[in-house]
C-alpha cells in the first residue's frame, strides 16, 4: 500500500482499501494458522520430552533432574525488558528512516 501512495493516478481511497484488505488477508492467514497449530496438528508441536522424566523414573534412573523453568516474576520482568528493547530499537528504525526522507 505504501508504493501506491506514491504512484500518480491513485486516490487514497484506493490505497486505504488495499491496506484493509491486506490487514484482512493477513488476519484471515494467521487463524488459519492457529487452528492448524492448536487443533488439527496438535501433536505435532508438542514436546518431544514431555514424558522423559516419566520415562527414566520408569527405567530406574531416579535421580534425572527436572528441567527448570522461569517463575512468573522472572518471566514478567524478561517480557518487559524486551518490549523496551524492543520499542527502542523501533524507534531508531523509525528515526532515521524520518532523517532519510
Amino acid at each position: 500500500p505504501t508504493m501506491f501512495g506514491i504512484i500518480q493516478g491513485t486516490s487514497k481511497a484506493e490505497v486505504l482499501l488495499l491496506s484493509r484488505l491486506c490487514s484482512v488477508l493477513l488476519s484471515l492467514v494467521y487463524f488459519a494458522f492457529l487452528v492448524f497449530q492448536l487443533k488439527t496438528h496438535a501433536d505435532l508441536f508438542q514436546d518431544e520430552n514431555e514424558g522423559a522424566l516419566e520415562d527414566a523414573e520408569e527405567n530406574g534412573a531416579a535421580n534425572a533432574e527436572p528441567e527448570l523453568q522461569l517463575s512468573l516474576t522472572t518471566s514478567t520482568l524478561l517480557l518487559a525488558i524486551t518490549t523496551l528493547v524492543v520499542a527502542a530499537c523501533s524507534e531508531c528504525l523509525v528515526d532515521s528512516i524520518d532523517d532519510v526522507s
